[in-house]
């Protein structure tokens, strides 16, 4: 009654807050968030025709946060080289698509280190029509 005493432990830490939602410092999706901020973010889109399973035109590559746009223009149409390049060697009969996505992003993500040396997250979208 005219004292206190811990009766339980409650594990506690820094607790951030984004809108409606509570994140702990642990979050995997604070920890992306870092990453975008600190490298950027790639996306490599290309459009293949579903009867051929060839490429309809060149693929398009847009980033944010990792290289001005207007200063590398040569580093996107390389990047798109190397994309297109590598979505060819999956080519056959039945094209995997996911498969496909994932040789391209690594692909894609070790073309980019190697020529600025970081690491951008790398999406790749592959549609058919």
């Amino acid at each position: 009654e005219k004292r206190g005493k811990i009766v339980d432990k409650i594990p506690a830490g820094p607790v951030f807050v984004d809108g409606n939602r509570l994140w702990s410092s642990y979050s995997d999706v604070l920890d992306e968030r870092r990453k975008l901020a600190r490298d950027g973010i790639v996306v490599v889109s290309m459009t293949l025709d579903r009867k051929t399973g060839r490429l309809r035109g060149a693929p398009e590559v847009a980033a944010t946060g990792f290289v001005d746009m207007q200063d590398s223009p040569e580093l996107l149409e390389r990047t798109a080289q190397e994309a297109r390049s590598t979505l060819d060697q999956y080519r056959s009969d039945r094209l995997d698509l996911d498969g496909a996505k994932a040789g391209v992003v690594k692909a894609v993500s070790k073309f980019l280190h190697d020529e600025t040396g970081m690491r951008p997250k790398i999406v790749a979208h592959i549609g058919q029509v």
